[in-house]
């Protein structure tokens, strides 16, 4: 049972990671000004933000199958949680198509074609606004999604903690001996 709990525990932690990086890659939005213009997460703070900690929930699930005392593994499930959250938070937030994820970079735009034009940036923008078209990408969906399986790890970390530290768990199991695991009797 506890093998279970762990290895749950770390596949939905790698998975949580991988998912939610790869979602911070993807396309978030796309705007459409007679030509198409993609806004991947990492063309946003929010999107950057996710990629950081989702590479953080993979670092600190590797970390914890490395560890053999106690101590890492009764902080990484909890920090997992958070991080966890705050993608899952982004995800829902940038799924949602909320503006100020995306003002910067269509303000970025507005200041190029002003530039180019000779208007101003204010002008360009109320002029986008009337005339854009946009479309929301899978990205955001994907960084939620990976956010929570990184909440799902946690769950399955508490579980497994809880019986490493009961002792329901072997030394083979947890790489080490847990705090109440005897080894076998040697008849003397």
């Amino acid at each position: 049972m506890t093998k279970n709990r762990r290895i749950a525990f770390f596949a939905l932690g790698i998975c949580g990671g991988l998912v939610a990086g790869t979602g911070a890659l993807l396309e978030w939005q796309a705007v459409n000004i007679g030509g198409v213009s993609k806004i991947k997460g990492t063309d946003t703070v929010f999107g950057i933000i996710a990629l950081i900690l989702a590479v953080a929930v993979i670092i600190l699930t590797l970390a914890t199958r490395k560890g053999s005392s106690e101590e890492p593994r009764a902080w990484t499930p909890p920090t997992i949680l958070a991080l966890g959250a705050v993608i899952t938070a982004i995800g829902a937030i940038a799924a949602t198509g909320a503006s100020f994820i995306y003002d910067p970079q269509r303000r970025s735009d507005a200041e190029k074609i002003a530039k180019a034009t000779g208007a101003s940036v204010d002008e360009i923008l109320r002029t986008l606004e009337r005339v854009t078209a946009t479309r929301q990408g899978s990205g955001p969906w994907v960084v939620l999604t990976g956010g929570l399986l990184a909440i799902g790890a946690y769950l399955a970390g508490r579980a497994w903690l809880k019986s490493w530290r009961t002792g329901e768990a072997t030394a083979d199991e947890t790489g080490s001996e847990g705090p109440n695991v005897e080894g076998p009797s040697v008849p003397g």
